[in-house]
């Protein structure tokens, strides 16, 4: 379903704003990706603690991401003058949230 939805997405996109696919595409599969991050959650948590917890992980989610995701590449470019080094930190934080998220699978059984 959210395959096609995706496919539609990209043809309406495409044929009206030609340049505008890549983005409307990371758009579309980062907002699909909330829905199923809060789902987890409220899953994971006992009953009278999901209100807690979901707003726990969001203050946490946007302290860590919004600040932390800007400041350590703008930090590491303005120390280094290479913005290859910067989106580079990117990619290592990337790689340490697929580990943390391996650890996690592997651990909590729900």
């Amino acid at each position: 379903m959210e395959q096609q939805s995706a496919v539609r997405l990209l043809s309406i996109v495409k044929c009206r704003f030609p340049k505008l696919h890549w983005p409307a595409i990371a758009v579309f599969c980062q907002s699909a990706y909330d829905a199923q991050e809060y789902a987890i959650i409220q899953r994971i948590l006992p009953a009278n603690r999901v209100g807690a917890g979901t707003g726990f992980y969001n203050g946490l989610s946007v302290l860590l991401g919004g600040v932390g995701g800007s400041l350590i590449p703008g930090s590491i470019v303005v120390a280094t003058g290479s913005f290859d080094t910067g989106i580079l930190s990117i990619v290592g934080g990337a790689w340490l949230a697929s580990v943390v998220m391996f650890l996690l699978a592997r651990l909590i059984r729900y």
